[in-house]
């Protein structure tokens, strides 16, 4: 299917490097100071060039209408102009721990740049904790120039207590592209 007149011609590694750049930068392993709406709805947005980068999130934290403070949604989408390139979906209950892990196991995969359906490594190790993430499933769409993409995500302690799980879904949207095999 050849690309639309007027869509960016968009390569995965252009993508994937501006999805970690701003991740690793700007996005929340950064630990930027989000704005905050009086609903606790939290977000960041980057614009570095033609791209932009949104991450838009809700937590339990300050939230009136989430009552467990380790509850979280939210959504990240990067674009190129006005075209979107990326998309993804999270949701999960995470407490402090498994965020600072989380984060760290993020910026561990970004730094490589490598994308694994929008998340971190298989397995990340430090110290008593261990981060995991399970790319379930991805589907490149020949037809539509899509690669979909869902996992879960998890930090267990020691003694197998549960910090965070996470469960993702998305998809990179690329005109023309019809081969996506995922690093694992």
């Amino acid at each position: 299917m050849p690309p639309k007149i007027g869509v960016p011609e968009l390569t995965l590694e252009q993508i994937v490097r501006e999805y970690n750049r701003f991740s690793l930068h700007d996005g929340w392993i950064a630990n930027p100071q989000p704005n905050t709406t009086p609903e606790g709805h939290h977000g960041i947005r980057v614009i570095g060039g033609s791209w932009s980068y949104t991450d838009a999130w809700v937590d339990g934290r300050d939230s009136p209408i989430i009552f467990d403070e380790d509850v979280f949604m939210g959504q990240t989408i990067l674009s190129c102009g006005k075209w979107m390139a990326m998309y993804m979906t999270y949701h999960g209950r995470m407490d402090a721990i498994g965020t600072e892990m989380v984060k760290l196991a993020l910026r561990y995969q970004y730094e490589l740049g490598i994308f694994n359906g929008g998340r971190g490594p298989a397995t990340f190790e430090d110290g008593d904790l261990r981060y995991m993430y399970e790319l379930t499933t991805d589907h490149p769409n020949k037809d539509m120039g899509v690669v979909g993409f869902s996992g879960r995500e998890a930090v267990y302690d020691k003694d197998d207590h549960c910090h965070a799980q996470c469960f993702i879904q998305g998809g990179v949207l690329i005109p023309g592209f019809a081969d996506f095999q995922p690093t694992r």
